[in-house]
């Protein structure tokens, strides 16, 4: 029953996390959907706090678990990203701004560090690898890790519910990496677009 308990208080402190951000959700709130007291979640856990960084933990495993999968399959590299960020806008049942905004105004130095470097391994060096087995072929004089943090800012704006809500489509997704690997300008045409300052009507 206590290990029970246990996964239904994370369970249960997900969904209110992911829905409504750490600071809008307290322990008392996770007691009463499961209809316990308020000390027996302190049993398990020290304090809200540790309730979250667990659930982020757990989180941030099972999308890296998932996105290494993608992102080293057979298929080409442009479908390996596209397929990582569907996945992504589909599974990352957090406002991505909201949560980045608890993490580093809400918790503790410790459990930042602690939070930080978990999504670190598990989330952001699956795609720095990506972006290094492809180094040979990115431009402008990127490193794997800027073109990294360059994706990531891209796509943050798509798991960011509150600014474009649940209207965003699969196609919506593959349109914008589409766009940031390839570019808005035919490659064909670049050097001539660059040069002209007239705008056909």
């Amino acid at each position: 029953m206590s290990v029970n308990l246990r996964e239904s208080i994370i369970s249960v402190a997900t969904d209110l996390f992911m829905k409504n951000g750490y600071l809008a959700t307290s322990t008392r709130d996770i007691a009463s959907i499961l209809n316990v007291s308020q000390p027996s979640i302190y049993h398990h856990f020290k304090n809200k706090e540790a309730i979250y960084a667990e659930v982020l933990e757990r989180f941030a495993v099972e999308i890296g678990n998932s996105i290494k999968e993608i992102l080293t399959s057979d298929h080409s590299y442009e479908k390996r990203l596209i397929e990582t960020s569907i996945y992504l806008k589909n599974n990352h049942a957090v406002n991505f701004s909201l949560m980045m905004n608890d993490i580093e105004s809400e918790l503790s130095d410790a459990v930042q560090y602690k939070v930080f470097t978990i999504w670190q391994q598990n989330y952001f060096q699956p795609i720095r690898d990506f972006f290094e087995a492809i180094a040979q072929y990115i431009g402008y004089d990127l490193n794997p890790e800027i073109a990294s943090r360059h994706y990531l800012r891209l796509l943050s704006a798509y798991l960011s519910k509150s600014t474009y809500g649940s209207d965003v489509s699969d196609d919506d997704v593959h349109v914008a990496i589409t766009i940031f690997l390839r570019g808005v300008i035919k490659s064909s045409d670049y050097d001539s677009f660059i040069e002209s300052n007239t705008i056909t009507q």
